[in-house]
């Protein structure tokens, strides 16, 4: 868990760094002058260009789970086939939150500003 904690941090880290550039009135801005709203939609234009490849490796390494659990004995037989249907359904339901997020986006815009 503690190596979870620590990939969020840099990736929180790098979102902060990257957001250091511009805001909508072209002025120049520091890393700490940006707001939670610019964290928030830059991470989300991040996670909806890898969305579509983190689905695509899971339904592949499905299929490869799933081949090789069929030269294993029946009891690790069982466990392979249940991890390997397991990363199909993460992959079918991030494939859908990938195809859905403009549409979530959309719908969730006045939830984060204050207009």
């Amino acid at each position: 868990m503690k190596g979870y904690t620590a990939l969020l941090f840099v990736f929180l880290f790098v979102n902060f760094a990257f957001a250091a550039g511009t805001n909508n009135t072209n002025e120049s801005v520091t890393p700490y002058s940006i707001g939670f709203t610019t964290v928030v939609m830059r991470m989300v234009a991040t996670l909806k260009v890898i969305a579509p490849q983190i689905s695509i490796l899971l339904i592949i390494l499905s299929g490869i789970t799933y081949a090789f659990s069929l030269s294993q004995p029946a009891d690790s037989r069982g466990k392979m086939q249940s991890l390997a249907i397991g990363l199909l359904v993460g992959g079918i339901i991030v494939a859908a939150f990938a195809f859905a997020a403009d549409a979530i986006e959309r719908g969730s815009e006045g939830l984060l500003t204050s207009k």
